[in-house]
């Protein structure tokens, strides 16, 4: 499910962060859709595992937040939850984000595909 928070300035919209999942190599039987789609479903959440990605034990407490939020507000109740290896750990938006800004190319195309790198680096140039 791609969404916004609230509480970090988001670059793209939320359909635009679901075209970009589609830049990867996902399993047939994952399906990508925007908060709006899925909460326009009537389908039971019951259905749902939401998968997320933990880098290390400080995207912990966020989680939790999310959980809560996402069983509140949406009535999902499974979590898959992902630990990273380490050469991946040090990712962030926030980082992709600032090699975009700086430009850096070689960073950002190690961290993001292709498409997705093209698209931050448009949007740090003020397009979109």
């Amino acid at each position: 499910i791609c969404s916004r928070n609230q509480e970090k300035e988001s670059w793209f919209t939320a359909e635009e962060c679901k075209n970009f999942w589609l830049a990867y190599n996902l399993p047939k039987n994952v399906e990508i859709m925007t908060l709006e789609e899925f909460s326009a479903r009537s389908n039971s959440a019951k259905n749902v595992v939401m998968i997320r990605g933990l880098r290390g034990k400080e995207d912990l407490a966020h989680e939790n937040k999310v959980i809560i939020l996402n069983k509140e507000n949406y009535g999902i109740k499974n979590f898959l939850f992902i630990f990273t290896s380490d050469e991946y750990a040090s990712i962030s938006s926030t980082k992709a984000r600032e090699a975009a800004v700086a430009h850096d190319v070689l960073t950002l195309e190690k961290m993001v595909a292709k498409t997705v790198a093209t698209a931050l680096l448009q949007h740090a140039k003020g397009g979109r």
